[in-house]
């Protein structure tokens, strides 16, 4: 396995310390990259030099930590450019299989304007993404693991993926899948519509949507129980808006990481809706991996 974690040096930085907490497959890699977030023309003084040169040093700390935990670690420092286009860049180019970045929980305009680092990675890197936030666990510790699902073929690779890696021993993991409530269309703007109509669609809609979740729970519970996953709860189908919900179980629960799928919106849909997996990955108290 390859594994790549952004750090911005910070000591605070949670990324290093969430790979050496967690176990990982024999010969996995570990690579520590840093982007440097330099001003215009940083040549002319030989500012570049001395950058790469104080951020090699700060991460050979770091890799000693990494490789005392036995994982085979090396440094990449990349000049220029928006880290969280460098990031995407250089997992591309390193064929890496998870990402591992912070979240600075960048908020309101400047959100808006510039995105975050770890919002831009989730967005469009080629492999599965985790945001990690330090949440106080130490080597070893077992873990509380939110698995949403909705059955989707991208949320049943969020499960599979879960159940195929390597975790700390009694770590729990728990089921969660949200059923979508109608969102009915005003009768005024369509006028062969009347609110007994509306009624009754909204009724089916309800019924199926809770249906699907539940099937969804129970496809997931099998396919983790194939695979050896014994600690497993499921949590009660609840109807309303997925973010909103699994933010809450989350929260209620106090899940060490959330586990789900991307769905990959693209453009306008993004744009207006947001992606339930970046959503959640942006606004979690703990760590989250979006899957792909």
């Amino acid at each position: 396995m390859k594994l790549l974690l952004a750090t911005d040096l910070s000591s605070s930085s949670p990324v290093v310390q969430a790979a050496v907490d967690r176990p990982w497959p024999a010969g996995t890699t570990v690579c520590l990259l840093h982007v440097l977030d330099l001003p215009p023309f940083p040549t002319a003084n030989g500012i570049e030099d001395v950058a790469r040169d104080s951020a090699e040093c700060a991460m050979k700390p770091m890799a000693e930590e990494l490789k005392k935990a036995g994982l085979s670690a090396q440094t990449e420092v990349v000049t220029f450019g928006q880290p969280r286009v460098s990031i995407t860049d250089y997992a591309k180019k390193w064929g890496a299989d998870l990402i591992f970045v912070g979240s600075h929980r960048a908020s309101g305009l400047t959100r808006f304007l510039l995105g975050s680092t770890a919002q831009g990675v989730v967005r469009s890197a080629p492999c599965s993404v985790e945001v990690v936030r330090g949440t106080g666990s130490s080597a070893g510790k077992a873990m509380k693991i939110l698995v949403a699902t909705d059955g989707s073929d991208c949320a049943t690779k969020a499960v599979r993926s879960l159940g195929q890696s390597l975790w700390p021993q009694g770590t729990v993991v728990r089921l969660i899948s949200v059923a979508p409530q109608y969102v009915p269309i005003p009768t005024l703007s369509v006028p062969y519509l009347n609110s007994e109509m509306v009624a009754r669609e909204s009724a089916s809609f309800d019924l199926e949507s809770k249906s699907r979740a539940k099937t969804a729970l129970g496809d997931a519970r099998i396919l983790l129980n194939q695979l050896g996953v014994e600690q497993l709860e499921l949590a009660e189908v609840t109807s309303g808006e997925p973010k909103v919900l699994i933010l809450t179980e989350a929260d209620d629960w106090k899940a060490d990481l959330i586990v789900m799928g991307s769905h990959g919106w693209h453009g306008v849909d993004r744009l207006l809706m947001g992606s339930v997996s970046e959503s959640v990955a942006m606004h979690a108290h703990c760590s989250v991996r979006v899957v792909r």
